[in-house]
């Protein structure tokens, strides 16, 4: 058996194990035990969490007049990695008392590739710790939910990987303005709740 083989078995079988801890634990704990100090302690052990999301939109930006494409895939990975590293990372480690679970849990479900699967619980303790709707919030100057839109990115980098097909310089922009909202404006809003901010260096700190 290749290693290769044996990697993505592993990951079927803790996702699985995931699934259903989530389903028979987690999701009916979360609103009784969840808190705003467990959220801040993550973020304080690891205020780095953000850099590489900003570096890699940082490049993003440099090489769209170039590759629209290669621009897109950059800044829908900043979009993905700043959600699950940003906000779902930190929250999974506030549901699991034992921190040895929590990095094993917290590992798998960043791994999956599908964000949807854990918009509820997302959007129901963002909302109670920063009274920020995840499901309807809109990046200044859009009409559309920021959520919504990260799907739409997402079909596009899809399309671009699978089927090798193109993108535009419009469409590498808009997912360029869509990592940019969740950089500088959806996770800045959670923070801001907890009394901590993301300083020049792209390290979160206290206000």
């Amino acid at each position: 058996m290749g290693m290769e083989l044996w990697e993505i078995q592993q990951e079927e079988v803790m996702s699985a194990y995931y699934e259903e801890m989530y389903e028979n634990e987690l999701k009916e704990r979360a609103i009784e035990e969840f808190t705003a100090e467990r959220l801040s302690s993550y973020y304080f052990q690891h205020p780095n969490i953000l850099q590489s999301s900003f570096s890699i939109l940082k490049e993003s930006k440099l090489v769209a007049e170039y590759s629209a494409s290669a621009s897109l895939l950059l800044s829908c990975s900043s979009i993905e990695v700043s959600i699950k590293a940003g906000i779902l990372k930190p929250i999974i480690y506030g549901l699991v008392h034992s921190e040895m679970a929590a990095e094993i849990i917290a590992e798998t479900a960043i791994k999956q590739t599908g964000l949807d699967r854990f918009r509820e619980l997302l959007a129901k303790l963002v909302n109670d710790i920063a009274s920020l709707d995840i499901q309807s919030f809109k990046r200044n100057g859009s009409t559309k939910i920021l959520w919504k839109e990260r799907q739409e990115i997402q079909v596009i980098r899809n399309k671009i990987i699978h089927k090798a097909e193109r993108c535009d310089l419009p469409k590498a922009n808009f997912s360029i303005s869509v990592a940019d909202s969740v950089l500088n404006e959806l996770i800045p809003n959670i923070l801001s709740a907890l009394n901590l901010e993301i300083n020049p260096q792209c390290i979160i700190v206290k206000r």
